[in-house]
């Protein structure tokens, strides 16, 4: 069978950026392996050997679920596999996308809400901006899978491929509906970075140890996801025909990467607490030794001024 010169160039460009995604999949799963190889001492320490809280669980899966099945995604997108394989396997493989987004921004989440002393009100606004990020992802990764085709101009030369979405087909197309996620992502962190920003400022905690490791250490991985998800938007909004699985992998696996850094990093060198958590433990070191020196009326008023 014979194919115009149109018709082959395409599938030639098309098979270049298949290779190159080919590497960016097996370099993310690279970067994945030797942070956490990297991180073990620490992760045992910190987390393995902790009582289980809510922030326990969301770095496990943070840590554990890309880790479990990327190995997935390589064989599936780094592999070459014939149309009928792809099209059994694409609904699963996208839909097992969903919690990458989910497990990184929970563990944001839940790391500003533990900053500003667990306030509800902060709690709230946090979790509605996250809700809104879940329901997109959800949008994106489990909904109009089955009427998505593999790239038909592979398909007409009777090449084979990874099983990758044409990311035109869809309504509306991949690229765009990935531009909406990663930008209700950045806004999810960009306003975790305010929320916590306004909370050293109020409370002058930038004076204090805390607040100079939360510059060092929480800001810039707020920071970091933030310019990660308007880059990866902005990369969807402008992307032609092919590569939309290959950008949004870059963001969701780094997300969990910077997340979980986050949560060992601040664990280690934040035995502290919060503002919130110094003060209440002052004052209860403070009751304590009144109470033990409480020996004459005079003592008790001025214990009862303290506390």
């Amino acid at each position: 069978m014979s194919f115009s010169p149109d018709l082959l160039a395409a599938a030639e460009h098309i098979a270049t950026k298949s290779q190159i995604g080919r590497y960016v999949i097996i370099s993310l799963y690279v970067v994945q392996v030797c942070e956490w190889v990297a991180s073990l001492d620490d992760e045992l320490n910190l987390i393995h050997c902790a009582k289980w809280t809510a922030m326990k669980f969301a770095y496990l899966c943070c840590r554990y679920y890309p880790l479990l099945t990327w190995l997935m995604y390589i064989w599936a997108l780094a592999w070459d596999h014939d149309i009928e394989l792809c099209l059994r396997i694409v609904k699963p493989l996208y839909i097992l996308m969903v919690p990458y987004q989910m497990f990184a921004q929970a563990v944001m989440v839940t790391r500003a809400w533990a900053f500003t002393g667990r306030q509800s009100v902060v709690l709230l606004i946090l979790l509605s901006a996250y809700a809104v990020m879940v329901g997109m992802d959800v949008w994106v990764f489990a909904t109009d899978v089955e009427s998505v085709m593999l790239q038909p101009v592979l398909r007409n030369t009777g090449l084979n491929s990874g099983c990758v979405r044409d990311s035109n087909s869809g309504r509306p197309p991949i690229p765009f509906k990935l531009g909406l996620l990663f930008m209700s992502a950045f806004f999810l962190d960009f306003l975790g970075t305010i929320i916590m920003i306004s909370h050293c400022i109020r409370l002058r905690s930038f004076q204090g140890q805390l607040g100079k490791i939360f510059l060092k250490q929480g800001l810039v991985a707020f920071l970091f996801m933030s310019a990660l998800h308007i880059t990866a938007a902005t990369c969807a909004f402008t992307i032609n025909r092919f590569g939309s699985t290959f950008i949004a992998a870059v963001p969701l696996i780094l997300a969990n990467v910077v997340a979980c850094r986050l949560t060992l990093s601040l664990r280690k060198n934040v035995a502290i607490g919060t503002e919130t958590e110094q003060l209440a433990e002052l004052s209860r070191v403070v009751r304590n030794a009144m109470a033990d020196a409480s020996d004459s009326p005079s003592d008790a008023k001025v214990y009862d001024i303290i506390g």
